[in-house]
């Protein structure tokens, strides 16, 4: 049988605790290319429902993609179903 020193431990960790670090940082990185994109449409909302409409879909979809996005990036940041 083997024993775990503290020093092990404490090795194990610190490591991952740099895990959840360098996840927060990635989770965070990607939720902002979707937070911009949704702050973007609201920006230009028209220029994009017209660019919707030219792509053959309503323009009602607009706002649900929106609400995707900005929701989808604030989910990412607080890490809701990361795992």
């Amino acid at each position: 049988m083997s024993t775990i020193t503290t020093n092990q431990v404490t090795t194990a960790e610190s490591e991952n605790a740099f895990a959840s670090v360098f996840e927060l940082i990635g989770r965070v990185g990607i939720a902002a290319i979707f937070l911009l994109a949704g702050m973007n449409k609201i920006q230009f909302y028209d220029a994009n429902a017209q660019y919707l409409a030219s792509g053959g879909l309503p323009e009602w979809l607009l706002p649900l993609v929106i609400l995707f996005e900005i929701g989808g990036a604030l989910a990412l940041i607080i890490g809701f179903k990361v795992r």
